[in-house]
C-alpha cells in the first residue's frame, strides 16, 4: 500500500516537473511528449528515468554542472571575453542591502 502511494506521488511529481521544465532544459535524449508518455506508461521506472536524466544533463545532451551552472545568479562583467564573472550575493547574510535593513 505504501509502495502504491509512493508510486502515485512520484508519478504526479514527475509529470508536473516534466511539463514545467523549460524547453532548453529538457534532456535531448527524448522530446517532452516522449518523456511524458514514458513517465505515464512505465510506473516507477519512467519517473525515475526522468528524474535522473533531467538532473544530470542540460538540453544539449551534455552533463549539467554541479549546482545547476549558476548562470541565473552570475553577472558577466563588460569588456573582453577574458573578464572574470562577478557573483551576486548567495545568501541573505551576504547581501549588503539586506544587512543594512536589519
Amino acid at each position: 500500500m505504501l509502495a502504491g502511494f509512493l508510486g502515485v506521488g512520484l508519478l504526479i511529481y514527475a509529470v508536473i516537473d516534466c511539463s514545467r521544465t523549460p524547453d532548453e532544459e529538457v534532456p535531448a535524449s527524448m522530446s517532452r511528449p516522449g518523456w511524458l508518455v514514458m513517465i505515464i506508461l512505465l510506473p516507477f521506472l519512467g519517473p525515475v528515468f526522468w528524474l535522473i536524466a533531467s538532473r544530470t544533463e542540460d538540453g544539449t545532451g551534455s552533463p549539467r554542472a554541479p549546482g545547476g551552472g549558476g548562470s541565473s545568479r552570475a553577472e558577466t562583467g563588460g569588456g573582453s571575453a577574458g573578464t572574470s564573472r562577478k557573483r551576486g550575493p548567495v545568501g541573505p547574510d551576504d547581501d549588503p542591502d539586506f544587512l543594512r535593513g536589519l
